[in-house]
């Protein structure tokens, strides 16, 4: 049986290997971010009361929930351009 590791996945287009690279780079990048900041939350409906995030950072992603990021001294074009 040959190994999957010496195989190279056979892509249908340049485009369609394009398209998820870009992808992966985005996720790396979000996940580089939300790691290198504080992530914080609040249990209560719109508390400033900001409270850190106990658990690990993959779950932040992993269950369908929403993210809302506030930026300071960064302007949000700046942001998604990052990304």
């Amino acid at each position: 049986a040959q190994s999957l590791q010496n195989r190279s996945f056979d892509w249908s287009s340049d485009i369609e290997e394009r398209l998820f690279n870009n992808r992966v780079l985005f996720l790396k990048r979000l996940i580089i971010f939300l790691a290198t900041n504080n992530v914080l939350f609040t249990d209560n409906d719109n508390s400033s009361e900001l409270l850190v995030w106990p658990y690990p950072l993959a779950s932040l992603l992993c269950h369908g929930g929403r993210l809302l990021l506030r930026l300071h001294d960064v302007q949000p074009l700046e942001f998604i351009n990052f990304l």
